[in-house]
């Protein structure tokens, strides 16, 4: 299974220089880009200016193909984000309901553009992870609380986290979903949850950063954490413990919808 970043990183090259490239890359590019999905070959761009998808190669960073998604009302549309598995790229379009109808959607594309299929998702999802068999969206509740949900590829909804957590990132592998989590003003830390039930497997200790994108390698998670001024933060997987900060200004790539004054 490839693994899925909704984020700028990846762990298959080294973090710093793969964030110098993706500053580089983004200043040549037309349009505001709000989200990126990375699966070791090729990263997905999605505009929000030109409303469309641009397919980069990651080795030489050339572009490989770019498609239109559909027309949207951007006077409900709030958020979008974008995922993939190596197989296909997913693409969330978050709306704000009206008249008590959420009308977010998941668009379902090969990796060529192709659409496969649109999925309605409900409770105004921000953020969206996927693997080879489901997509996982972060709910809506309030500024300050989101649940965790996940659906099959043909819409049904699999489970609901039994609680509710304040999520700011959000990504995957084959050992479970993770994300950042604010437990308090400053201080973040990762959380694990069981793909099958959604059942919180692991709960990190916690940090001073307050955490928000983050990409999940074969032993270290990678976090973005901060303002203007953020700070590339290297964690334990499997406890959340730091193992390394390093401040740098912050390119275009962070200042997204996951940001911390989300």
């Amino acid at each position: 299974m490839a693994n899925n970043f909704t984020g700028e990183l990846v762990y298959s090259r080294d973090a710093t220089q793969l964030m110098r490239d993706i500053n580089a890359l983004e200043s040549t590019i037309q349009g505001r880009q709000i989200a990126m999905a990375i699966d070791g070959t090729y990263a997905y761009l999605l505009s929000d200016e030109m409303n469309n998808v641009i397919k980069y190669d990651l080795a030489t960073w050339t572009q490989q193909t770019s498609w239109s998604l559909p027309a949207l009302d951007f006077a409900s549309d709030w958020d979008r984000d974008i995922a993939t598995n190596g197989t296909s790229v997913f693409v969330l379009r978050r709306t704000l309901p009206t008249g008590g109808v959420d009308n977010s959607k998941v668009y379902k594309y090969s990796l060529i553009g192709t659409l496969q299929s649109t999925i309605d998702v409900d409770s105004s999802p921000y953020g969206i992870a996927c693997d080879d068999t489901s997509f996982f969206v972060v709910e809506f509740l309030d500024w300050e609380s989101a649940n965790i949900a996940a659906y099959d590829f043909n819409g049904k909804k699999l489970w609901t986290t039994a609680r509710s957590f304040s999520v700011k990132g959000l990504s995957n592998d084959d050992d479970g979903l993770y994300a950042t989590e604010q437990i308090d003003t400053g201080y973040s830390r990762i959380i694990r949850l069981n793909k099958s039930s959604g059942a919180v497997d692991i709960e990190g200790v916690a940090i001073p950063y307050y955490a928000g994108l983050i990409t999940v390698g074969s032993s270290y998670a990678y976090s973005i954490a901060g303002g203007w001024t953020s700070h590339l933060l290297k964690l334990n997987k499997s406890t959340g413990a730091l193992i390394r900060s390093e401040e740098r200004r912050v390119g275009k790539e962070c200042r997204s919808r996951w940001s911390p004054y989300h």
